[in-house]
């Protein structure tokens, strides 16, 4: 499906990326996604664009600030010590 000049563009480009059939992926796979199903002229500059000025693709790329592996969190000893949640939104 050929996506004319317009803001739909970065919309796919974001959805792909991001949404549930997406799950973060990388730039590449991004760009693959896309072209099964979309077609314009500049699809590879422009989701260069989109991840090159997202906040979140630039911290969690950061080379400056590397965070080191994960550490799981201590066991806790006796019930309700510590208690954590998790919390996931934009969920379909």
């Amino acid at each position: 499906m050929y996506i004319p000049r317009s803001g739909s563009r970065e919309f796919l480009v974001r959805e792909v990326h991001g949404g549930s059939v997406g799950g973060h992926s990388g730039e590449n796979k991004t760009l693959i996604m896309l072209r099964e199903h979309y077609y314009w002229p500049s699809t590879e500059k422009d989701v260069q664009d989109v991840f090159q000025r997202g906040v979140t693709y630039q911290i969690v790329k950061s080379h400056l600030l590397p965070q080191g592996l994960y550490t799981p969190l201590p066991v806790p000893t006796q019930p309700w010590v510590d208690v954590s949640m998790d919390f996931i939104l934009g969920l379909p």
